[in-house]
């Protein structure tokens, strides 16, 4: 496979992928809890430390996403354009899903998976409008 196609769609493509599981999986893990705090009444306290531990890992994911897109990969339109209507996806499924429907799962504000979407829509923001900066290792 050619090293620039790898580098410049794949590998941003495929830690969008990693980091929107992660964001699904932690809310997963949220709605468990809750549940099962509803029965026993005794999760509190780690529901309060899960809150706080699942959003630090979902943003620090999606920085360390940001920083691998913008400073290690040639970053192709493509991409930006893929991580835009990401996060497109999250303002459309809050505004219209009455209209619309639910076409996927619908993010609930303050989710982990709200603020990954959001996230990813601002990354391929960036991605189209900076410009490419050469790396000082490479002059």
């Amino acid at each position: 496979m050619n090293r620039k196609l790898m580098s410049s769609v794949i590998l941003p493509l495929v830690g969008m992928v990693i980091v929107l599981g992660l964001a699904y999986g932690f809310d997963i893990l949220i709605k468990a809890l809750k549940e099962q705090n509803s029965i026993t009444f005794n999760l509190n306290f780690v529901l309060l430390w899960i809150y706080a531990a699942t959003n630090l890992l979902v943003n620090g994911s999606l920085l360390l996403l940001f920083w691998g897109v913008m400073t290690r990969t040639t970053r192709s339109p493509w991409v930006g354009g893929v991580y835009l209507l990401v996060g497109i996806d999250m303002d459309v499924s809050l505004g219209f899903y009455r209209s619309v429907g639910y076409l996927f799962y619908r993010p609930t504000i303050g989710s982990c998976l709200f603020y990954a979407m959001g996230g990813m829509g601002m990354v391929g923001l960036l991605i189209l409008i900076l410009p490419a900066i050469r790396s000082i290792q490479k002059d």
